[in-house]
């Protein structure tokens, strides 16, 4: 549990891919901004910036994992499900 609060430092490959999911978010915004004001405009950037972490989030702790290193985390994960029931390694 504590290493889903840890902060981890890209390594170069997660990091050209944290640039370009930066870039093509800005754009995305770009969009959107280009909308008329309205609810909908700004629940869209809401999501937006939520694409935008859980993307960078799913780069940081996932992008360049052995698929053996990810099996191993999928059977743990599926061993000792969370308390929540759920069995993702985020528990949630």
């Amino acid at each position: 549990m504590e290493d889903l609060f840890t902060n981890r430092s890209p390594n170069e490959a997660q990091a050209e891919a944290l640039n370009a999911v930066t870039i093509q978010m800005q754009e995305t915004a770009e969009i959107i901004e280009a909308l008329p004001p309205s609810r909908f405009r700004s629940l869209a950037m809401t999501k937006l910036e939520e694409c935008s972490m859980w993307t960078k989030k799913a780069v940081v702790f996932t992008f360049a994992v052995t698929p053996e290193a990810a099996l191993e985390d999928a059977v743990a994960a599926t061993a000792a499900p969370s308390e929540s029931g759920d069995a993702s390694p985020e528990g949630g």
